[in-house]
């Protein structure tokens, strides 16, 4: 695989916060996960899906426009 990529089972932690985020936003448990990953890794979230984004943008986790994202080398 030329890709890198990690797979996170919704567990402990990712779940609590996942399922909490879905309840706080009324959000699908799918959309909750990528942002509680976020929250967790306290990492950016980029997504192109702009009601999801104005749906948490008061939020904790801040998420940005895939057109904000710029490739590091």
């Amino acid at each position: 695989m030329r890709f890198r990529m990690a797979l996170y089972p919704l567990l402990g932690d990712l779940k609590t916060i996942c399922l909490t985020l879905a309840y706080l936003y009324g959000l699908t448990v799918y959309d909750a996960s990528y942002l509680a990953l976020g929250k967790l890794l306290s990492g950016d979230v980029y997504t192109a899906d702009g009601k999801f984004i104005e749906k948490t943008k008061k939020g904790e986790v801040a998420l940005r426009h895939i057109g904000e994202y710029s490739a590091r080398a």
